[in-house]
Order: structure tokens, then sequence, then C-alpha cells
């Protein structure tokens, strides 16, 4: 397989934050810093509960996407989301198709525990606003709505069945980081437990595991471990900074960021990124 072949197959990502906590001044430094390891996709947060470009000034600033595609970076856009106020938090997408992302991720979680009226007019929105993003010339036919959330939903009581017909792809917060060594030391297992789970609760779209590094236990071998075990939209959360250590960079520097998924992963392979 050429290089350009094994690129199509990975799409491997971080999440970032806010720019402020991470000792960047620009987005073009964070750009430089993640395309010279290898990473395929950033995910920008531009929204929190509604557009307010005062706070989130990248939902509309055209040069923030620039700096990365410019580098070979995919660059999607998230929200962190509230019941409520659909419409309006829903204009994010619009505004960042606008602005030139590739593709939008809806971040749902406690709020919504439990609760399907409210995620049911919350994805309605946002569905209703990629439309209008279509309609209007503004994003292309296959711009991606992909849902965060849980990791555990089941213990959440949380209604993927409701999420599932308003998305393309869903992307667990499988923290097993944060849940503890014992789930590190069986994260093949725990990511096809999550798999198992979403599918239980009537996911038929996608699976594609975020893998949090804010603590920095994690080496570079477990993080490549559950990269190979996820697959290739497996992202990291989140560029550190902010109270998470700046020796993180290092475990990301080890990641394998250039995996090559256009062929399965064998079982042999998969026990070598252990």
């Amino acid at each position: 397989l050429s290089a350009q072949d094994s690129d199509d197959c990975n799409h491997l990502g971080a999440w970032l934050w806010f720019i402020e906590i991470t000792g960047f001044d620009t987005h073009a430094e964070i750009a430089d810093s993640l395309s010279n390891m290898g990473v395929k996709r950033i995910y920008v947060k531009v929204a929190d509960g509604g557009i307010n470009p005062a706070v989130w000034p990248e939902l509309l600033d055209a040069s923030v996407v620039a700096d990365y595609k410019s580098r070979g970076l995919e660059v999607w856009a998230w929200s962190y989301n509230y019941p409520g106020n659909d419409s309006l938090q829903a204009e994010a997408l619009y505004l960042a198709a606008e602005t030139g992302y590739e593709g939008f991720v809806v971040d749902v979680e406690i709020e919504f525990d439990g609760d399907s009226t409210n995620l049911s007019n919350l994805f309605t929105a946002f569905n209703q606003a990629r439309d209008r993003a279509f309609s209007d010339g503004l994003a292309e036919a296959d711009f991606p709505l992909y849902c965060t959330t849980w990791g555990n939903p089941i213990d959440h009581d949380f209604r993927i069945d409701v999420i599932d017909p308003f998305v393309d792809a869903f992307m667990p917060q499988t923290y097993v980081e944060i849940w503890g060594q014992s789930f590190i030391d069986n994260q093949v297992f725990w990511i096809e437990v999550g798999n198992d789970e979403y599918a239980d609760l009537g996911a038929t779209k996608p699976i594609h595991h975020i893998c949090a590094t804010e603590q920095d236990n994690m080496s570079s071998a477990e993080l490549n471990e559950f990269i190979a075990t996820s697959g290739p939209e497996t992202s990291l959360w989140r560029i550190p900074g902010g109270g998470t250590p700046l020796s993180i960079w290092e475990d990301w520097a080890g990641v394998e960021w250039d995996m090559n998924f256009c062929e399965p992963v064998s079982t042999k392979e998969l026990q070598q990124h252990a």
C-alpha cells in the first residue's frame, strides 16, 4: 500500500478544549506540533450551550481551519450541549460548516441522563441545521455528524437508540486511564464491552472510542494498543495543558499515528502493540 492509501484509512485524532491553556499562542503552532507527530484530525471546540464567538472565536474564524488544513490535518468542530435552546445550540453546526470545518461532534453527557425527550429535540435540531447547511451549499453531502458521550451509557440510563437515527457514528468516552489501572490492563476487553453495550442500547452506526490521556498514566505502548483495538477514527482527549502534565506530549510522540488500518489488524499484530 502506498502512503496515500494508508492515510486514506487513517483518521486518528486529537481533541482541543481551550487553546489558552495549552501553552501555545496560535493554532498554527498547535498544527505544526500535531502534524509533525503524524496526527490526522483535530477536533476544535467551537461552542458550549449556544453560539458565543466572544468566548469561542474558533466558530467563525476561517483562519483557524486554514492553519490546520494547510498542514494536512482534517479539521472538525465540536460543542458541549445542554437540554433546551436546541435551535441556538444547533446553529453552531451551521456556522461551523460555513467557516469550513469538515465535520461536527455533539457532546452530550450528564445533563441528558435518562432524558429521551430533550435528546430527541437536540439531535432533531442539529439534523435540521445540517440539512440547511447542505441546502445552502455550505457543506458537502458527506459532512458527518457524530455524537460523543459516556463509555458506559447503561450506567447513565442513556438513550443511545434516540440518538442513532440522527448521527453517522458514536464516539464513546472510554476513559480507561481515569477508570483505573485494572481497566488499562484489560483495555481490549473493555473496548469490546463498550461496543456490545452500545449495540445493546440501539446503536447501528460505527463506534470510534476516545481515549483519555489527562493523567499521564498510559504509556505509548498502551495508547497504541487502545488505538489498534478501537480503529482508524480513535482519538485522544486532550491536547495537554491546563492542569494536565506536559509530559503527555512524550507519550503522544510515541504513538503510531501512521498505523495502517487499510487491512484488518491480526491478533499477532495486536499483541505486538500491547
